[in-house]
């Protein structure tokens, strides 16, 4: 199984921002491939200020390569990266 963690920065967003923002990111789901979703925001203190998570896991690491390359995909980055400011991304394969 493959696993596509992100976390992103989102300090500034509002209630509807972030509502709209996990109406957003909830498209993902709907991607061909997508074996599991989840998608929450950060209550600890270790986060270095990563506020939201999300985890997409995949079959294959070909599911995943046509997961980035799906316009529902490339639409939901494209609004991402207007509301939140910084992101990091790991994908590996669960032992």
């Amino acid at each position: 199984m493959i696993d596509h963690m992100i976390a992103f920065k989102a300090p500034n967003l509002d209630p509807e921002g972030e509502k709209e923002l996990f109406a957003k990111l909830g498209e993902l789901q709907h991607v061909p491939g997508v074996r599991e979703f989840s998608l929450g925001r950060n209550f600890g203190a270790r986060s270095r200020g990563f506020d939201i998570c999300m985890r997409v896991t995949f079959d294959t690491r070909e599911d995943l390569d046509a997961y980035e390359e799906h316009p529902i995909h490339k639409d939901v980055v494209a609004y991402n990266r207007k509301v939140t400011e910084e992101h990091i991304c790991f994908d590996f394969e669960s032992m």
